[in-house]
């Protein structure tokens, strides 16, 4: 059996998390404190959408046209939380999100050893919520050369893919 949680000995204060499946949730979160060996602390950051130059709106990467990007220490408060992360329901509002979550670092590592993180609620239950750690050039607009690149890539993909589909 496998260590339940992992280390945040290789996490910093200052990096960002993408919050996976988010549901109306923000997407981004920085780690603003280290708890013990296991655990992080991330608090919600604003984002901003912008749109990816070199991208066709009817070519193959067209879902990456339109991206997001952290605001790094441009910090959520508890009130713009509230109006992005509450519903109302059974007559009362229902809080689904503060704008600091507590997560524990997961054992396993992603294939290029970056760290995972679960979000748990009171009692050791999960929320479900993952966060991945990514990097600058995760979200960062890709130059004109790259985005040609990346688009050439994925019609070579879809010419193959089509290729394979039209066998007997």
């Amino acid at each position: 059996m496998g260590r339940k949680w992992g280390s945040n000995e290789d996490i910093q204060v200052g990096d960002i998390f993408l919050c996976e499946h988010s549901g109306g949730r923000p997407e981004y979160y920085q780690v603003v404190a280290l708890r013990g060996k296991t655990q992080v602390v991330l608090h919600a950051v604003w984002s901003e959408t912008y749109t990816q130059d070199g991208i066709s709106e009817d070519g193959p990467m067209h879902f990456y046209r339109t991206r997001t990007r952290p605001l790094i220490g441009q910090f959520m408060s508890r009130e713009d939380m509230w109006e992005i992360c509450a519903f109302w329901k059974g007559g009362k509002y229902i809080e689904i999100a503060g704008e600091e979550v507590t997560a524990w670092v997961q054992p396993d590592r992603w294939p290029d050893g970056s760290p995972q993180l679960r979000e748990m609620g009171p009692g050791g239950w999960s929320l479900g919520y993952i966060y991945d750690l990514v990097r600058p050039e995760d979200w960062e607009p890709w130059d004109a050369e790259t985005a040609k690149r990346l688009e050439a890539e994925r019609y070579a993909e879809e010419a193959a893919l089509a290729g394979e589909a039209d066998r007997p």
